[in-house]
């Protein structure tokens, strides 16, 4: 194996970069230097703008008009639907469904609901997951290469 190949997928040794010939730590950075060009000319810049959004360019009237008024964002009123808290996660989508159907929700909010729902139940099975990982780690069952190859 040489210096420049990992020990095993995506594993480099210890304080050595995957691409030694990168950028040399302390370089300038591009994006930078092109940050302080911007500062240097702001004011200009601004001008120029500005003349082109009065003379009708519509990029120009856009990039100021954003300043000024940015986009609005989607809100919503809060909304109440009766999710039983200790039912599955299968029966609390189906509450949600329900109250899609009967029109006391919208169905857009209700899919975020639903899947708010499975979020949490993803997050909520994790702990048992890596109980249950440990345990098969401590008992030796799990291979430590897929390949089955041994670093001897």
């Amino acid at each position: 194996m040489s210096d420049h190949e990992p020990r095993s997928p995506g594993q480099w040794k210890p304080g050595q970069s995957g691409n030694p010939k990168g950028r040399p730590p302390g370089s300038p950075d591009k994006r930078g230097k092109f940050r302080r060009a911007i500062q240097e000319h702001g004011d200009e810049l601004v001008k120029i703008v500005l003349r082109s959004a009065l003379a009708g360019d519509p990029q120009a009237l856009k990039l100021c008009l954003e300043r000024i008024a940015p986009p609005l964002r989607p809100s919503a009123e809060p909304i109440h639907v009766d999710i039983p808290t200790h039912a599955t996660a299968h029966e609390q989508a189906a509450a949600v469904l329900g109250a899609i159907a009967r029109g006391e929700v919208d169905p857009v909010n209700g899919k975020l609901l639903v899947d708010i729902i499975g979020t949490v139940s993803t997050l909520s099975e994790l702990p048992a997951i890596l109980a249950r990982l440990d345990a098969l780690e401590s008992r030796g069952h799990i291979i430590e290469h897929a390949s089955g190859d041994s670093d001897s």
